[in-house]
């Protein structure tokens, strides 16, 4: 049985770590506060965030995270699934979940890495504009596509719960 769960920022952060999400060492365990993005710029002082766990059980899988980007787009940090455990759109899944339960008039917005472009255009990420920085590109769900592209992906995980 699944499980999502509101969590810490520092969970997220540790569990990128420890999972090795990030391959270059500056980044390693993410910044917090992210104020720009290729071209994009978030000017929102002390953002609100909300960071999720998606748990087996007792054990931590897979993490993410959104905080308030603009006044219509909440950001999406990165997704990620311990190994053994993807290919069954857990991700699309705890993104649907998060989003539906916490964000749901809102656009997400995406700071996408060159390999998960796919990814992202199967669940309607398009892009914003055609500028490539160190390997990402700003995408965004809109609103008014979330219910098609997300909206089945909300599977019988039990209702969010803060830990």
């Amino acid at each position: 049985m699944f499980k999502v769960r509101h969590i810490e920022y520092e969970k997220v952060s540790d569990f990128w770590r420890e999972n090795e999400h990030f391959s270059r060492e500056d980044l390693k365990g993410g910044v917090f506060d992210v104020k720009r993005l290729g071209h994009f710029r978030n000017f929102i002082q002390n953002p609100k965030t909300l960071s999720y766990g998606l748990y087996k059980g007792e054990d931590l899988i897979g993490v993410t995270a959104f905080y308030q980007w603009n006044l219509a787009w909440v950001r999406f940090r990165t997704i990620h699934i311990k190994e053994e455990f993807r290919g069954h759109n857990l991700g699309a899944s705890l993104l649907a979940k998060a989003y539906f339960n916490d964000c749901p008039s809102k656009s997400i917005f995406g700071w996408m890495r060159s390999n998960i472009y796919g990814w992202a255009e199967k669940f309607g990420f398009e892009a914003i504009d055609q500028v490539i920085n160190d390997q990402h590109k700003a995408m965004v769900l809109n609103a008014e596509s979330t219910e098609q592209f997300l909206g089945p992906y909300r599977i019988a995980f039990d209702d969010l719960a803060n830990t």
